[in-house]
């Protein structure tokens, strides 16, 4: 028996509604329960009805799909077989227009060769010809013109012989005019600057004698003067150096007496001192640690 009864306690109204045996006088109570077997008479021969019929459907339905797929299976295969003979015989067509088509290009390219060459022997007589007319007519005017270029050359070499001939005689008697006017003016030139040369060097002497007794007096009275100002100075400077050295030495030495001696006092104090409070430490340290033996040594007589 079932504890966990759910949410609509189901099994126990199953229980109630089986159990339940209508008298002869309840006929609501019969129809009820000729209903509920009919309903489910209904319900489990639908059920076995839908039963059978899914299998039925369900085989059905493989054996369409079955066929299905051959038909499909037949359709590409035939498809592609149909499209595989067109492509081939698109493919052979093609090659056969290509190969008819590369015949005729090459009869065309042939018959355009032959007519070519044709053109061009033609266009070869021609030229020679006209190169030849050409050549006649060069030659001709050639002739002409070299023997017009001659005659003018030939004038232009005599025009020529007569300029240069007047222009020797003119060049000539302008050199003779400016060597004459150049020899005069280097003449004079010459002797001015002879007469500002010996101008130069008598000022020149003048002022280097000028200069020498200068420079004779400056010497003589700065040698006098640097005698007698170093004795002076060296005499000094010894006396200050004596004098200078004397005094800081004994102020020295006082010094020295002076700050030795108050340092030294110092310094005993602090010793002094030092001591007195390194002494006093090293007490309270010995103290501290003598109680905590004793401490250690009561602590061990009560636990024994």
């Amino acid at each position: 028996m079932s504890i966990d009864k759910g949410m609509f306690n189901f099994q126990g109204v199953m229980d109630t509604f089986y159990a339940y045996q209508p008298g002869e006088d309840d006929s609501e109570g019969r129809a009820i329960k000729n209903s509920f077997m009919a309903n489910m008479v209904q319900s489990g021969f639908d059920a076995q009805l839908a039963k059978g019929m899914a299998h039925q459907q369900s085989q059905i339905a493989q054996s369409n799909m079955t066929l299905a797929a051959d038909l499909e299976q037949r359709n590409t295969a035939s498809n592609m077989k149909q499209e595989f003979n067109y492509g081939m015989q698109s493919m052979g067509a093609q090659y056969e227009f290509q190969n008819q088509f590369a015949e005729n290009q090459a009869k065309r390219d042939q018959a355009m060769v032959g007519v070519v060459g044709q053109d061009t022997r033609k266009t070869v007589a021609a030229q020679g010809s006209q190169d030849r007319l050409t050549t006649v007519t060069q030659g001709e005017q050639t002739r002409l013109n070299t023997q017009t270029a001659g005659s003018e050359q030939r004038k232009a070499i005599g025009a020529q012989g007569s300029q240069d001939r007047l222009n020797i005689g003119a060049t000539g008697q302008e050199s003779r005019k400016n060597i004459a006017a150049s020899g005069t003016e280097d003449r004079l030139s010459i002797g001015k600057q002879g007469e500002e040369q010996r101008l130069t060097v008598g000022e020149q002497g003048k002022q280097e004698r000028q200069t020498i007794g200068v420079q004779g007096q400056e010497q003589r009275a700065t040698d006098t003067n640097r005698i007698t100002t170093t004795g002076k100075e060296q005499r000094l400077t010894d006396t200050n150096q004596i004098t200078t050295t004397g005094k800081e030495q004994r102020a020295t030495d006082t010094n020295k007496l002076v700050t030795g001696g108050e340092q030294q006092r110092l310094t005993d104090s602090n010793v002094a001192q030092e001591g007195r409070k390194t002494i006093g430490y090293t007490d309270t340290v010995e103290a501290g640690k003598e109680n905590r033996q004793s401490a250690r040594s009561r602590a061990m007589a009560r636990s024994f």
